[in-house]
C-alpha cells in the first residue's frame, strides 16, 4: 500500500491511517510508533481510524485488506473501495473460523468497487459470492524490489547450492509436500541445501517431519531478514520453490523474477497467470512432481537461463505506476457510481 500511495500522491490527496504501526515501511510516514505489542497498537489505530472515517472528510475510503471494524461508522454517502487479495478463508474453511468468512462477506457486499489482484481472485469472487463482474477491477501489484535495490546488493553466498522457500509454512502453503520432494532431489544433487526465510520458528510437527526425512543437516531457517538480505538470498539461490496450493497473486514470484532467480511453482490458483512461461510447474499435491520441476532447472543450465530471461520479461508487466493509474480509474468509476 505504501508504494501504491506514493504513486497516487502525484495525482490525488492520500491519507494513510496507520499512526502507530511498527511496520518498517510505515515509519518514514509516521512520527510515533508505540513500543507495545502489536495487538495493543492495532486497537488504538483502529479506534483513531474509526474517528477519521466517521467524520467523512474524504471522497473515497479505500481498504487494502479485508477488515470490517469500521463499517458501522462509515457514512452511507461515502464510496468504499476494497482490495481483495484472495479468498483463502472460503476455500480453506478448516484453517479459518467462520467469523473471518462473515467479515469478508459483509465488506464485499458494502463495497462500491472491488479491486481483485488477479483474474483468479476475480473469478473466485464471482463464483463464491456471486459478485457482478462489472463491479470488479483487476489490478496487479507492482514489483516489491526496484532494479536499483537489486543492482546494489552484492551479497556473499553463505550456503552454497540451495533451494529457497520464502514465507509462512502453514496448511495451504504446502510445506509438508515440499519437504517430501527433497530426498528425491538430493539423489542427484546431494550437496543442495534448503533455505527457509520467514515464518515462525519451526514447530514440533515440522521438526519431526524434517527428522523423519533425515533433512536435519539440509534445512536452514532464517526467521527474520532485511530486504537487502532477502534480495541476496534470491540472487544466490539455484531455484526459488513456491509450492503453495493457493495464492491470490504470489508476490514472491515477482521478487524472484526481479533477482534473476529460476522459479519452480504450483500449477494452481493465480500462479500460472502471474508467472506464465517464466516458471517450471508442478502438481502441489504430488512430491514427485515437485521434485521433477526442481530437477528440471538444476539439471540444465540452459533451462535456468531461459527461465531467468523469461522472468525479467515478465517483471516488466508489473509496476506500481501502472497499478496507481488503474486504481485512480477505479476511484473515478466509484465516484461516478457507474457500478451496478
Amino acid at each position: 500500500m505504501i508504494k501504491l500511495s506514493e504513486n497516487l500522491e502525484t495525482k490525488i490527496d492520500v491519507k494513510l491511517c496507520s499512526w502507530f504501526s511498527n511496520n518498517i515501511y510505515f515509519k518514514p510516514k509516521n512520527k510515533l510508533v508505540l513500543p507495545f505489542r502489536s495487538s495493543f497498537a492495532l486497537k488504538i489505530n483502529n479506534y483513531l481510524t474509526r474517528v477519521v472515517i466517521s467524520k467523512g472528510d474524504y471522497d473515497i475510503l479505500h481498504v487494502p485488506a479485508i477488515n470490517d471494524y469500521f463499517l458501522d461508522v462509515l457514512p452511507s454517502d461515502k464510496k468504499l473501495v476494497i482490495t481483495v487479495h484472495d479468498l483463502i478463508a472460503e476455500l480453506f474453511p478448516n484453517e479459518f473460523n467462520f467469523a473471518v468468512r462473515k467479515k469478508n462477506k459483509a465488506l464485499i457486499e458494502r463495497a462500491d468497487r472491488i479491486i481483485a489482484i488477479s483474474e483468479n481472485t476475480k473469478n473466485d469472487l464471482i463464483s463464491i459470492f456471486g459478485i457482478c463482474e462489472d463491479k470488479i477491477d483487476v489490478i496487479y501489484h507492482g514489483s516489491p524490489f526496484t532494479p536499483k535495490e537489486v543492482d546494489r546488493c552484492n551479497s556473499v553466498n553463505k550456503y552454497g547450492d540451495y533451494l529457497l522457500f520464502v514465507g509462512y509454512r502453514n496448511g495451504y502453503k504446502n510445506f509438508s509436500n515440499f519437504c517430501h520432494a527433497i530426498p528425491n532431489t538430493l539423489k542427484t544433487h546431494p550437496k543442495v541445501k534448503v533455505v527457509l526465510v520467514g515464518g515462525r520458528s519451526l514447530n514440533q510437527e515440522e521438526k519431526d517431519l524434517i527428522s523423519s526425512l533425515r533433512l536435519e543437516n539440509k534445512i536452514i531457517h532464517l526467521k527474520t531478514v532485511s530486504d537487502n538480505e532477502l534480495i541476496g538470498l534470491y540472487k544466490n539461490a539455484r531455484v526459488f520453490v513456491f509450492p503453495s496450493k493457493y495464492e491470490g497473486f504470489g508476490l514472491p514470484l515477482l521478487e524472484a523474477f526481479s533477482c534473476g532467480t529460476p522459479v519452480a511453482c504450483s500449477n494452481s490458483s493465480s500462479l500460472p497467470e502471474i508467472a506464465k512461461e517464466a516458471a517450471s510447474y508442478f502438481d502441489p499435491n504430488d512430491p514427485g512432481s515437485i521434485s521433477a520441476a526442481i530437477l528440471k532447472i538444476l539439471n540444465s543450465k540452459e533451462q535456468a537461463k531461459k527461465q531467468i530471461a523469461s522472468g525479467y520479461y515478465r517483471i516488466e508487466n508489473y509496476s506500481w505506476d501502472k497499478a496507481a493509474q488503474a486504481t485512480l480509474a477505479c476511484y473515478t468509476t466509484a465516484l461516478n457510481n457507474s457500478n451496478p
